[in-house]
């Protein structure tokens, strides 16, 4: 594989053995279909050699926003009491 370094310079590198990539969720399938990984029919479309035929990869993304709020209060206490109940009643689990 080649890369630049940040004076731009470029460097060719090789492994050995093989080589583990990991892109988060929304990357790795991706990955592991340019690998030769996923449905075998539709790597084949796409000129990539099957590795290993897995329909399942791809499939059922879901998209998982999180939010984090932060704010400052008056009554810290209150605000905690008034989350956990909240919590409590929406999921029927307590907060200890």
């Amino acid at each position: 594989m080649w890369y630049a370094d940040k004076n731009g310079r470029r460097h060719f590198v090789h492994a050995k053995r093989e080589v583990l990539l990991a892109g988060g969720v929304y990357a790795s399938p991706q990955l592991l279909m340019l690998s030769g990984i996923g449905p075998a029919d539709h790597l084949s479309e796409y000129g990539v050699k099957v590795v290993k035929d897995l329909p399942g990869v791809g499939r059922n993304l879901q998209d998982h926003p999180a939010v984090m709020l932060s704010y400052a209060s008056k009554n810290p206490y209150k605000d905690k009491r008034k989350s956990a109940v909240y919590y409590t009643e929406q999921t029927g689990k307590k907060i200890s």
